[in-house]
């Protein structure tokens, strides 16, 4: 079985790290709970990674301008 690495957001520096739940992928089920994943810079440009309950990632930037990524979540 794979594992994945676990990272803290002491791992990079001035940028927070905040997610609005623990995932959990159900390898049975090819499932995983739905939830957000934001990153947050000290110039307040946020980069959010969203995941539905059927494993669909997508990334947005609910802050404005970052990358391209659209700002609609």
């Amino acid at each position: 079985a794979e594992t994945g690495k676990v990272v803290s957001n002491t791992d990079f520096k001035n940028v927070t790290l905040t997610a609005t739940t623990t995932f959990t992928f159900n390898p049975v089920r090819n499932t995983v709970t739905a939830g957000n994943v934001n990153f947050t810079g000290e110039n307040n440009k946020q980069a959010r990674v969203v995941v539905s309950g059927q494993g669909r990632i997508r990334l947005c930037s609910p802050s404005g301008n970052l990358g391209g990524y659209p700002t609609s979540c």
